[in-house]
C-alpha cells in the first residue's frame, strides 16, 4: 500500500511539475520593431551623408574619402540600396550612388562630372571668369593646356559650359543648365525631406529635426541602441558652390 501510494505520489508530482513548466512564460522573443536599425550604423550614416553632399560618387571614391576598404563600402552600399535609402545607376560603365528621391536620373550625370575635384575647380574658374580664354584658365588653375582641355571637354559634354571662337582663341562661359536644374531641384526638397523621415521611421528609429535649412537637414535619431545625429545635404547644388571646410565647421557648431 505504501509502495503504491509512493508511486502515485511520485507520478502526481511529475505531472504537477510538467503542468507548471507549460504555464511558465518562455523567454520573450525580440520584436521586429526593435531589430537593429540600418542607419544606426556609423559608417552607413557617413556614406549616406557623403552621398547627399556629393551624389554620384562611385564606391572606390567613397572608400578613399571614408578611409576604409572598397569591399567594406560595397557591402554597406548593397544594404542601403536594398533598404531603398540609396539608389544607383550606371554611368560610364560604373555604378554611381545617390540618396533615393534626392535627384532625378537626368540630374545625376551633372554631379558625376562635378564629382571630380579638378573638373569642379575648372567649372568654378569658368563661372568666376566668364569669357576667359584657355590660357587664362590654365594659369589660374595651374594646369597644363592638355589637362585643362580634358576637364573642359567633360564640362562641355555635360552642357555646363559653352565655347565661343574669338579669332585664334576659345573663350569659355557657364551655361544656364546648372541654374535651371538648381531651381527645379529646389521645388523637390520638401518631398525629399518627408520621404527620408518616413524611411527612417520604417527603419526603426525615431527621427526628430534639430535644424532644417533650405540646403541641409540635421536630425537626431533614437532607437533601443541609443541616439545619434545625421546631417543630410538637401540641396547639393548649393554645396557645389560652397567650400567644403565651411560646411564641416557649420556641422560641428550645430551639433
Amino acid at each position: 500500500m505504501s509502495q503504491r501510494t509512493g508511486a502515485e505520489g511520485s507520478l502526481g508530482q511529475r505531472m504537477r511539475r510538467a503542468l507548471e513548466r507549460r504555464r511558465r512564460p518562455g523567454p520573450i522573443q525580440p520584436s521586429k520593431t526593435f531589430r537593429r536599425s540600418l542607419m544606426m550604423n556609423p559608417l552607413r550614416r557617413a556614406i549616406f551623408s557623403e552621398l547627399s553632399n556629393r551624389p554620384g560618387l562611385p564606391s572606390g571614391e567613397l572608400a578613399r574619402t571614408l578611409r576604409t576598404s572598397r569591399a567594406n563600402i560595397n557591402w554597406h552600399l548593397d544594404k542601403l540600396v536594398r533598404a531603398r535609402f540609396l539608389s544607383r545607376i550606371k554611368l560610364g560603365g560604373r555604378w554611381a550612388y545617390f540618396p533615393t528621391n534626392l535627384l532625378s536620373d537626368e540630374e545625376l550625370p551633372l554631379f558625376s562630372v562635378l564629382g571630380n575635384p579638378v573638373t569642379k575647380m575648372g567649372y568654378l574658374a569658368v563661372c568666376q571668369r566668364p569669357g576667359a580664354s584657355q590660357d587664362k584658365l590654365s594659369k589660374a588653375l595651374g594646369l597644363s593646356r592638355q589637362d585643362l582641355m580634358w576637364h573642359l571637354g567633360k564640362l562641355s559634354v555635360a552642357g555646363l559650359i559653352t565655347t565661343v571662337l574669338d579669332g585664334r582663341f576659345r573663350r569659355y562661359s557657364p551655361s544656364s543648365l546648372f541654374d535651371e536644374r538648381a531651381r527645379e531641384h529646389a521645388k523637390r526638397i520638401g518631398r525629399f525631406k518627408g520621404a527620408l523621415l518616413s524611411a527612417l521611421k520604417e527603419d526603426g528609429t525615431s527621427p526628430s529635426i534639430i535644424k532644417s535649412l533650405s540646403s541641409s537637414l540635421l536630425l537626431r535619431m533614437a532607437s533601443g541602441e541609443g541616439s545619434c545625429v545625421l546631417e543630410v545635404v538637401t540641396d547639393p547644388y548649393y554645396y557645389i558652390l560652397k567650400p567644403r571646410e565651411s560646411a564641416k565647421k557649420l556641422t560641428r557648431q550645430e551639433k
